[in-house]
């Protein structure tokens, strides 16, 4: 672990946020282009970036000596990232099946389709 990088640890174990953002300037990209590459979703990665440093600051002991802060963080960001896109692969899912149904009315489906997915998703679940 470098330097810096012991020191933001400690000063985010003292809850100061500050240190925060020196983390998040630092691993920022390395992280959101790692939730991008499994998530496919700009949106959604920056949500997972942010996750993952809050994850941290709320256990910095995942931080260990010896691996820096780059893997612990990407550590938090493998399983929220496949999260969201298993999350996104079975609502494509269904919104298909959905509008394959003979009764799902024509305006709905028409609104599905413009609606961002977490919309939708509960549009969906509305109608239901």
């Amino acid at each position: 672990m470098t330097q810096l990088d012991s020191d933001l640890l400690l000063r985010v174990a003292s809850q100061e946020t500050e240190a925060l953002a020196g983390i998040y300037d630092r691993h920022a990209a390395a992280v959101y282009g790692y939730a991008l590459l499994v998530t496919r979703r700009p949106r959604q990665a920056a949500k997972i970036l942010a996750r993952a440093v809050a994850g941290l600051a709320r256990s910095p002991e995942r931080a260990t000596t010896s691996g820096g802060l780059r893997r612990p963080l990407l550590a938090l960001t493998r399983p929220l990232a496949r999260r969201e896109a298993e999350r996104r692969r079975l609502w494509l899912r269904k919104r298909r099946s959905f509008a394959l149904a003979p009764d799902a009315p024509a305006e709905l489906r028409e609104r599905l389709d413009r609606e961002e997915p977490e919309a939708a998703e509960e549009t969906a679940l509305r109608a239901i």
